[in-house]
């Protein structure tokens, strides 16, 4: 069983390192505004964040419902299941109980949605293969990602991708327009600059997957204590795996 100083390491460790690359992604974006466009479009740009960060959380949680073709799951259709997160939650502190989910696809899968409110939304192919404990468990981990407030840090992460995409489509569309001025001597590019357009992308996606993981073992953490099964935890994740291998099998 983990003590609580070994917890409290691991929490702090993971704060540190969000933070980190959550500035890495920010720090990406707004030189990358800079090299397009200067002053100018970096304080357009970051502008555009803030109001699109404002906003996000209103529609967010619908689009992703949408997106994944979610159904709502009333109380009468899974009680045990209902009472299960009821628990979880009122352990987690949370102060509403997030509303269930389900989506129609055979690949086990589950997702926290919103944070206030806030949503879990669970694939039939993981209600298949699941048994009680190990469903509990895996309800117990998009908890963790609700009470963390991990929607929001992921949210921010997307958004941020998705600005640094943006800018490097346009700083790429300016290069290909200023070949011939290039060309012709009339004007210089800085290999840093280019390299940084093209590279931009990539480098925003291998942070934002850094950071998914980081807040993935936090969950898995916190879903340990709060259910306090581990070997439910475990067997949960090996048959999520052993499920989505199947699946992709198939469709090769």
């Amino acid at each position: 069983m983990l003590d609580e100083q070994t917890v409290l390491r691991h929490k702090a460790i993971n704060h540190i390192q969000s933070i980190a690359l959550v500035g890495l992604l920010a720090l990406l974006l707004g030189h990358l505004a800079h090299q397009v466009g200067e002053i100018f479009l970096a304080f357009l740009m970051v502008l555009a964040w803030i109001i699109t960060f404002i906003l996000y959380p209103l529609y967010s949680p619908t689009l992703v419902l949408r997106m994944y073709r979610c159904r709502p799951i009333e109380f009468g259709q899974a009680p045990e299941l209902y009472a299960i997160v009821k628990s979880l939650a009122e352990r987690a502190g949370l102060a509403q109980t997030p509303k269930l989910y389900r989506i129609p696809d055979d690949s086990p899968n589950a997702l926290a949605i919103g944070h206030h409110p806030s949503a879990i939304a669970v694939s039939d192919g993981l209600l298949e293969i699941m048994s009680r404990r190990e469903a509990a468990a895996i309800l117990a981990h998009e908890i963790t990602h609700i009470r963390h407030s991990d929607t929001m840090v992921m949210s921010f992460a997307d958004l941020t991708t998705y600005f640094t995409r943006v800018l490097s489509l346009i700083g790429i569309l300016l290069l290909l327009a200023n070949i011939p001025l290039l060309l012709a001597g009339y004007t210089h590019a800085s290999w840093f600059a280019v390299s940084l357009l093209i590279a931009s992308p990539g480098l925003s996606s291998l942070t934002q997957l850094a950071l998914s993981r980081t807040r993935e073992y936090h969950a898995d953490l916190g879903a340990i204590l709060l259910f306090g099964d581990p070997a439910a935890l475990a067997s949960a994740l090996v048959k999520m795996e052993k499920g989505e291998t199947k699946r992709l099998k198939k469709l090769l």
